[in-house]
Parts: C-alpha cells; sequence; structure tokens
C-alpha cells in the first residue's frame, strides 16, 4: 500500500502486480517417413518457448535417438515423444509424433556363372550390404 499526498488530504493507494500463468508451448513437428537404410538425421522442431528439447522413441527395434540424432534400426511404426523443458513464461510440453520406417528394397548382384552339361555343380552366394 501506499499512501500519497493530496490536496484534499491523504490517499490510500493500491499497488496491484498482475501475473498471467505460464503458457503452454506450442511444439511444431511433423510426422515422419523413412527407408530403411537412410541416413541418420536429426529432429528439428519448433515451439514459441526456449525451453531446450529432448526426445523418446517407443520401439527401438525400429529407431533410437540420441541427444536429437535418429538412428533407423529397423522398418516398422514407432511414435518420437518431444518434451520441452519449462521456461520463463512457458510449462513444459510434449508433442508425440509417428515415425514410419519402410522396408527397403534388396538390391541383389551375382557373378555371371556358366555352366556346360556335365560339369560339377556349382554354388551362387549372395551377400547382403
Amino acid at each position: 500500500t501506499t499512501i500519497k499526498e493530496t490536496p484534499t488530504g491523504f490517499d490510500k493507494i493500491k499497488n496491484i502486480e498482475v501475473c498471467a500463468p505460464p503458457s503452454d508451448p506450442i511444439i511444431n513437428i511433423d510426422d515422419i517417413v523413412k527407408t530403411y537404410g537412410d541416413a541418420n538425421f536429426v529432429l528439428n522442431p519448433s515451439s514459441d518457448s526456449s525451453g531446450t528439447f529432448t526426445y523418446t522413441i517407443a520401439n527401438s527395434s525400429v529407431a533410437t535417438v540420441s541427444g536429437d540424432v535418429v538412428t533407423i534400426t529397423g522398418a516398422g511404426d514407432t511414435t518420437i515423444k518431444v518434451l520441452q523443458a519449462a521456461k520463463d513464461n512457458f510449462n513444459a510440453g510434449t508433442k508425440t509424433i509417428s515415425l514410419k520406417v519402410r522396408k527397403a528394397n534388396p538390391v541383389i548382384t551375382a557373378v555371371d556363372q556358366n555352366k556346360t552339361i556335365g560339369d560339377a555343380d556349382f554354388t551362387i552366394t549372395i551377400d547382403q550390404p
């Protein structure tokens, strides 16, 4: 409370501090579709908050995450949970997106072989990359 002198006497003036509650952040990141064998990729969400991001992946047989780098480990579907820490006037926030990793088309190569009737059988070996 502040007391202020006026020409007609003293008036009491209340100082009122107005505080808005923290807001939930708006996290922007799209679902992701990749193919098995694709290179590692970086998660790059945006937000109206400057809180730091962390990530978790539900199914490590499809992908893993270290920091913000995702490594594909197999074909399939999973989810990525994007977590943003609370900061300044923003609450902590989360957004869950889907990650679909399609199967890769196989590439098969073999060395040409010739066989004449009566020759011994031979074996064809195919190496997987």
